[in-house]
């Protein structure tokens, strides 16, 4: 059963090595350059880019070992934030 509330992924290095795996091959991720911007990765705990003009292409995060393991409920944190 799912929480009713979500837990945070921690900020860890072991954390961001997962979301690199997703990420840094989401369509969003590569249409909007995210790694030229802060923070680069891990969005679900860190927050949204501080790219201006984000464009929502596609998203990877439903798919995201984070995701599952966390039970995150929402997708396009790079855009949109927690």
């Amino acid at each position: 059963m799912i929480p009713a509330t979500a837990d945070v992924p921690p900020d860890t290095e072991e954390n961001r090595e997962i979301c690199r795996k997703y990420c840094t091959i989401c369509p969003t991720y590569k249409a909007n350059h995210l790694e030229q911007h802060e923070p680069d990765v891990l969005f679900c705990t860190r927050g949204r880019s501080s790219c201006p003009d984000k464009k929502e292409v596609r998203c990877f995060c439903l798919g995201c070992e984070l995701f599952l393991k966390y039970h995150l409920r929402l997708a396009y944190y790079c855009t949109k934030g927690r």
